[in-house]
């Protein structure tokens, strides 16, 4: 109870001290973030659900984990949103828009339907969970037409960018309906492709990311969308925390435990696992915890994908819970090597926008948003474990749509 309550305590005065300095909405989201998983891992540690791992909960670890996680913070504390370069209309951007939103309107209609259809057995979502964990032969993308499959690869590709794509729009002087409409489906289909497996991760991963997404861009939308943006948001917040529940309940509402304990445990499990189990690893992975893929281009040889049994029997934690994005980095590479890693992410995105002179380009912004993503998905795991494809993608999309923002063409704004 009382290293829980420490750590609860460290994120709180450091939420404190930044409302107070008035450092960047951004932070203040993200720290915020994390003091409520510290909060619900109190629920969680008092909870007949807690797991207790190879050591029991001690100081020492979330010393380490706060530690961490201010090398973490700091760029974005120091990140100015008035700082922001002006996005251009320009014609080339807009017709990308438009076909973001062409590409998603058959992959959503048939994941809708088909999550529609599954609502009605409340076991469905469970089964489709199961068999996608533990059926090989399973595919989730079955109900899918054949270009269905193309188009609903291509929105689940840019996942990690498409919040940030229908804010970029709204920031235009000049919008059209059906574009903004386009984009909110292009963002949304993952959200229910996701659901109809009964999966909950990405919905919440990308609500928090649109809200991220939000305050970076907050100061270059035009004052009066901001409030139909809040509403729509909270209706869509509203739908998406109906569905959960309604998943959370069929796959666990037949266990021994109340559904109360498995939220109090799907918040926050994370900083106790990484207590416990995470800090305690009898050896280290070697980057083929957080980094399968990028191991794999280099060497072809080794899988791309995680190997959850042989992570455990070199670890001797379980690899199928949260423990952090700290905690996963410190599972590869120990805790020397671990400080040295959010170092030299954190020194590369300070001299990122020491060189932007306070002039802060779009593809500054697009890597600041995978940075800001790293510590919002973080609160679970480092989100490059999970097909992190997803991730190399954006960052090659970044000076792509920088070339699209600089076109001057007919029916750009000067």
């Amino acid at each position: 109870m009382i290293p829980q309550s420490f750590i609860f305590l460290c994120f709180i005065a450091l939420l404190i001290y930044s409302i107070a300095k008035k450092k960047s909405e951004v932070s203040v989201f993200v720290i915020a973030l994390w003091c409520v998983v510290a909060f619900f891992g109190l629920l969680y540690i008092n909870a007949s659900i807690f797991y207790e791992g190879r050591q029991p909960l001690a100081i020492g670890p979330y010393v380490y984990l706060f530690a961490c996680f201010l090398i973490y913070v700091i760029p974005l504390m120091e990140f100015k949103v008035e700082s922001i370069v002006p996005f251009r209309e320009t014609r080339l951007m807009t017709g990308f828009f438009i076909l973001c939103g062409l590409i998603s309107i058959l992959p959503f209609a048939e994941n809708f339907i088909h999550t529609i259809h599954s609502a009605g057995d409340p076991s469905a979502f469970a089964e489709f969970y199961d068999r996608s964990k533990t059926d090989n032969s399973f595919n989730m993308s079955a109900h899918l037409s054949s270009p269905g499959k193309i188009f609903n690869s291509i929105t689940i590709y840019f996942q990690h960018i498409s919040p940030f794509l229908l804010l970029y729009y709204l920031t235009f002087k000049r919008t059209n309906l059906f574009v903004c409409c386009g984009l909110l489906l292009f963002m949304a289909n993952p959200v229910v492709f996701m659901f109809a497996g009964g999966a909950r991760g990405i919905p919440v991963i990308i609500g928090l990311c649109f809200i991220a997404y939000y305050l970076l861009l907050r100061k270059q939308i035009p004052q009066e969308r901001k409030k139909v943006i809040k509403l729509i948001f909270l209706a869509g917040v509203a739908f998406v925390a109906i569905i959960v529940f309604y998943i959370t309940l069929s796959r666990f509402a037949d266990t021994e435990f109340s559904i109360s304990e498995w939220i109090y445990r799907y918040l926050g499990e994370s900083m106790p696992d990484f207590n416990g189990d995470a800090f305690h690893t009898r050896a280290h992975t070697n980057g083929t915890n957080c980094f399968p893929f990028f191991q794999h281009l280099i060497d072809p040889s080794m899988s791309d994908q995680r190997n959850f049994q042989h992570l455990y029997h070199t670890t001797g934690v379980r690899m199928f819970v949260y423990y952090t994005f700290i905690g996963d980095i410190y599972i590869d590479f120990g805790a020397v090597f671990c400080v040295v890693f959010l170092l030299i992410l954190a020194a590369a995105m300070k001299t990122g926008m020491y060189l932007s002179k306070g002039n802060y380009t779009l593809p500054v912004i697009i890597i600041m948003a995978l940075y800001l993503r790293m510590g919002i998905v973080g609160y679970m795991f480092m989100f490059t474990k999970l097909q992190p494809i997803y991730a190399a993608f954006t960052l090659i999309l970044a000076p792509m749509l920088n070339i699209f923002n600089a076109f001057e063409g007919e029916g750009s704004e000067e």
